[in-house]
């Protein structure tokens, strides 16, 4: 089952709260998860570019600075073969 409630609208009512029955969430659940992510990719941040990845950086990170995917091809120096 996926973290994001979304996916959730595929399970019947039973299995989900079986889950959540086995596999209870404390109030804090959302920070820990967003937190987690953080602490695994804040040491790589060069391998968020690109996606969803660098949205917890840059919650979590003040000084993290997201690259425009849109940016980033208009203004490379591409070599016009015509």
């Amino acid at each position: 089952m996926g973290t994001v409630v979304i996916s959730m609208m595929v399970y019947s009512g039973c299995l989900i709260l079986a889950l959540f029955a086995a596999y209870p969430r404390g109030t804090e659940f959302a920070n820990e998860m967003i937190d987690a992510f953080y602490q695994g990719m804040k040491h790589r941040p060069g391998s968020t570019f690109g996606t969803f990845n660098d949205d917890f950086l840059e919650y979590k990170d003040p000084c993290f600075e997201r690259v425009n995917v849109c940016s980033a091809i208009s203004n490379s120096r591409w070599e016009r073969v015509q």
